[in-house]
């Protein structure tokens, strides 16, 4: 048996972990949690307004980051593919159920994204200079976006889901958007 050691880890929203836990531990219950939380999600969000969302324009996601200088962020992005096809088979099942629910979640997640880089911008209108106050904020940003997702499923029934587990399928659910190209800034075709 492993000894009990308590970690810290430095930074911002950072939480110490104590006993003999371990990440695969921490993370082996999100599959079924997120097959919870994605429907409360779609369920709170059912009369969100309809919106054009513009076409997605394929990328390497190491460009992606690197463009919007996501630090913070940047490793549960890049470890993110753990739960990706389970994220995409929840969504799945869940159109089964509610179609057009995943495309309610994602303009739900632009939605939440726009909101906080308006936040950021201000009433800058040059596109250089908002790409680079964007890039700036990104972890900002990103972090605003998980926080919404998580205060919105704080009001919804999950039963049997702990608070950490919810703000680790926020995470996860963030991380999808990213993927999907619904939050931060895609990278222009002309780099």
């Amino acid at each position: 048996m492993a000894d009990k050691k308590e970690v810290n880890i430095e930074g911002d929203d950072n939480f110490v972990v104590q006993g003999d836990l371990t990440i695969q531990q921490l993370t082996k219950k999100i599959p079924s949690t997120l097959g919870k939380v994605l429907p409360c999600l779609a369920s709170a969000i059912d009369t969100f307004e309809e919106t054009k969302t513009p076409p997605e324009v394929p990328y390497e996601i190491e460009s992606k980051l690197d463009f919007n200088k996501l630090v913070t962020y940047r490793t549960y992005i890049e470890e993110y593919n753990e739960f990706g096809r389970t994220v995409d088979s929840i969504y799945e099942n869940l159109e089964d159920e509610r179609p057009r629910s995943k495309k309610k979640i994602f303009r739900y997640l632009t939605k939440k994204y726009t909101d906080a880089k308006v936040a950021e911008i201000g009433k800058e209108k040059e596109a250089e200079k908002i790409n680079e106050i964007i890039a700036n904020n990104s972890d900002k940003i990103f972090k605003e976006v998980i926080g919404a997702i998580k205060n919105d499923l704080a009001g919804a029934e999950l039963e049997g889901v702990d608070v950490e587990d919810v703000e680790l399928c926020s995470l996860v659910i963030a991380c999808h958007g990213f993927i999907n190209c619904k939050i931060l800034e895609n990278v222009p075709n002309d780099r």
